[in-house]
């Protein structure tokens, strides 16, 4: 493949493989719908995520600006499964680690949005994955407690 036909295979949209949580009016799910992201029968819409850098700025809380600095750690002999490291920082001073673990191959990308409108940005986790004929993916939505990421 090549030219147009190569891009269009780069850029297809992956599909949703399992129906996530629909309930309540707020739910993650329901903006990621509303705000353009999953389209067409559960279709992840790749043209509308703004992919984050292995460093960037975030706000957890209203009003805070954190500080994130990203790594992948994937070593087979080292962890059964890859994991990105989150290291955040606030004025220059570390206040958390936490991590994300993901399958071989780790085909991820992050980005942030506020999908509940409630005023605060969450981390989303897009996985891709590629099984039986099917492009694939999984989405989790992370918000930072003071314990670390809470996950849905």
């Amino acid at each position: 493949m090549e030219g147009q036909e190569w891009e269009n295979y780069l850029n297809r949209n992956p599909d949703l493989i399992a129906l996530p949580d629909k309930s309540g009016p707020d739910s993650f799910f329901r903006g990621l719908c509303r705000k353009g992201y999953i389209v067409d029968d559960l279709k992840l819409n790749l043209e509308k995520i703004e992919i984050l850098p292995d460093e960037f700025s975030w706000e957890p809380f209203p009003g805070r600006i954190v500080q994130v600095k990203t790594r992948l750690i994937q070593d087979p002999k080292l962890n059964s499964e890859p994991f990105v490291e989150f290291v955040f920082k606030e004025d220059g001073k570390r206040i958390g680690i936490d991590s994300v673990e993901f399958e071989w191959p780790p085909d991820y990308c992050f980005f942030k949005e506020d999908l509940n409108d409630d005023g605060i940005e969450e981390l989303i986790s897009v996985y891709q994955y590629y099984i039986v004929n099917g492009d694939n993916f999984n989405v989790k939505v992370y918000q930072l407690k003071d314990q670390g990421f809470e996950g849905y």
